[in-house]
């Protein structure tokens, strides 16, 4: 279709010399689409035509799961317009020339344009969709929902991985609210925007006293949060088959005692062996449950004591391997029901309390009784990090399980990574850690959700909640169960579990696995590698040595070590007995004149 337009001309018109400026004004004022066909001289005016796409009004039918809204058209297009890269002008000529209808669909190989009345709302929905895709407006669809929200149609480059986080963000940033979600069919390519309110927590999730113990492999700690729309909750559990040791973050008050108390009664009550080591200041939070405790398992009375009952576990773990050896299999879970270890589950509290040593200034008197004090509690502490780090590197398949808790969980709290990549599941409570906190808890950070805004500020909502990341599982936000230790406690009692008499290690036990300033006797295991066991070296002022000062004190120890053997091999026994306690920092015998070989 031809459509013309006749525009007057000024007084003094010269064709030739002017004719181009009012094809440009007129392009200007009306489109570009408008050519000079003529000019007539006698009655002064100049002829403009353009080519006008012929309109083909048809009432729309809605198909089945079609999100096309009920007022639409098919626009014929001319030769000019029927070409891939006129698109954009189309849709800006139709859409000036139609007043609240949009280009919708655009095939210029037929030489046809679908244009589609759309609301302000749905209208934009659509340009956002769109702009997060990549592609133009008119290559989605969308009409409004019933019930709210929107029904959209998606583009054949539509890829789940690629643009559903983008969609998401389209329908609780842009057309919706927090809380709104996107539901999309692939195959289909539709999807729906719908409108919800955010996914929370109610105040309290109380534990299942009744189901403690149903699977000793097995342990539930929470309800996980769930997504959008839903409204039933699953429960995340740690699987100790897919990973057996690991740690436990988060701030005071963040639930890290009430999670492990679960865990302890989940697993006493399934038949495991409970060893509980902690700093004498804090035992009080597992008081409850110290009668459960394997015998010499209480390892809270101070280091020699949390060494002691761990060394025996270790110990328990070497008797363990040489049976699995003697069967000819090399996992605790191939042995015959019959025949299979029950587990020890280690619970180790306050790691930084417990591992990390003091700092003693230079040039202090190394023989002051203080500072022999701090001197060999340093050591003390080296040995408990030696035999926690023993245990999660050799003693995964005996059937020993282990989880390590702490405010803060980086090397200076007393975990190097070679102890944390030994440490497969990972938890830290609390709705508000800070980016160095979860960057510190977790193996992945980035791959654990965050705790959302109306979770973390929802007061009682907010208690007990956390994120985890647990090994051969996908990372979640979750609300751990409640029970108070004497509900525990109960529970365990009336199920008759069996209690010990002599939870602590005894003098004799402390004597053989942590003798008071003597080396670490545990000489098992693998042979000494360099090149991974490099051990720990501290100074004589306490300090830890790294590099080539350590090399050098490492050196200085060994040689004093040397002379002190061949002074005591030169005296004869019989003089032995007449030299005092060892030096701890030489480990030489001290003399009656209170000199070594320092």
């Amino acid at each position: 279709m031809l459509e013309q337009m006749k525009v007057p001309l000024p007084a003094g018109f010269d064709p030739d010399r002017h004719s181009g400026a009012v094809v440009s004004k007129v392009r200007q004022a009306k489109g570009p689409e408008w050519s000079l066909a003529n000019i007539d001289t006698e009655a002064n005016v100049a002829v403009f035509r353009r080519h006008v796409a012929e309109t083909t009004v048809t009432a729309a039918t809605k198909a089945s799961g079609s999100v096309k809204a009920p007022e639409s058209f098919q626009v014929s297009l001319s030769a000019a317009d029927a070409k891939p890269t006129m698109g954009e002008k189309v849709a800006a000529t139709l859409q000036d020339t139609y007043p609240g209808f949009y280009l919708t669909d655009f095939d210029p190989h037929l030489a046809r344009a679908t244009l589609t009345k759309l609301d302000d709302d749905t209208a934009r929905c659509r340009g956002a969709v769109a702009t997060a895709l990549g592609v133009k407006p008119w290559d989605v669809q969308a009409a409004p929902r019933p019930g709210g929200g929107y029904l959209l149609g998606l583009p054949k480059s539509y890829m789940p991985s690629k643009h559903d986080e983008k969609l998401d963000e389209v329908a609780t940033s842009v057309v919706g609210q927090f809380g709104w979600y996107v539901v999309a069919d692939a195959n289909k390519l539709t999807a729906q925007v719908i409108p919800s309110d955010p996914p929370t927590f109610p105040p309290t999730i109380r534990l299942n006293l009744a189901g403690l113990g149903a699977d000793l492999h097995r342990t539930p700690i929470g309800d996980i949060l769930p997504p959008p729309g839903q409204k039933k909750y699953d429960t995340v559990s740690i699987d100790w088959r897919a990973h057996a040791f690991g740690l436990v973050s988060g701030t005071a008050g963040a639930g890290k005692t009430n999670t492990l108390n679960s865990i302890i009664a989940d697993q006493v009550a399934g038949g495991a062996a409970l060893v509980i080591v902690d700093e004498p200041s804090k035992a009080i939070d597992y008081s409850w449950c110290k009668k459960y405790v394997r015998d010499g398992g209480w390892g809270c009375d101070g280091l020699r004591s949390a060494v002691t009952a761990l060394a025996l576990v270790y110990e328990e773990g070497n008797r363990r391997a040489k049976v699995l050896e003697q069967a000819g299999v090399t996992n605790w879970f191939d042995l015959p029901d019959d025949q299979r270890f029950p587990p020890i589950l280690c619970i180790v509290d306050e790691v930084a309390g417990l591992l990390v040593g003091e700092k003693l200034p230079p040039g202090v008197d190394r023989k002051m009784p203080e500072v022999q004090e701090v001197i060999e509690e340093n050591r003390l502490k080296f040995k408990l990090q030696r035999v926690i780090t023993k245990i999660a590197a050799e003693k995964r398949f005996v059937g020993i399980r282990m989880l390590l808790s702490s405010q803060v969980s980086n090397q200076n709290s007393g975990l190097p990574p070679s102890l944390k990549t030994l440490l497969g599941q990972r938890v830290l409570m609390g709705p508000n850690p800070s980016k160095i906190q979860r960057d510190q808890a977790f193996s992945v950070a980035d791959r654990v959700p965050t705790v959302p805004d109306n979770v973390a500020n929802g007061g009682m909502v907010s208690k007990g909640v956390g994120g985890a990341e647990l090994e051969g599982q996908a990372p979640v936000v979750f609300k751990s169960f409640f029970a108070t230790s004497g509900q525990l406690d109960a529970e365990l009692a009336s199920r008759g579990v069996p209690t010990t008499s002599r939870p602590e290690p005894t003098q004799a036990e402390m004597d053989e696995y942590c003798p008071v300033s003597e080396e670490d006797l545990d000489d098992e295991g693998p042979a000494f590698d360099p090149r991974r066991d490099a051990p720990e070296t501290f100074s004589d002022n306490g300090e830890q040595l790294f590099g080539a000062a350590a090399a050098a004190a490492a050196s200085r120890r060994l040689e004093a070590q040397a002379k002190a053997q061949r002074a005591a091999k030169d005296a004869g026994a019989g003089t032995s007995g007449a030299d005092g306690p060892r030096c701890p920092s030489c480990r030489a015998p001290i003399r009656s004149d209170g000199t070594c070989e320092c």
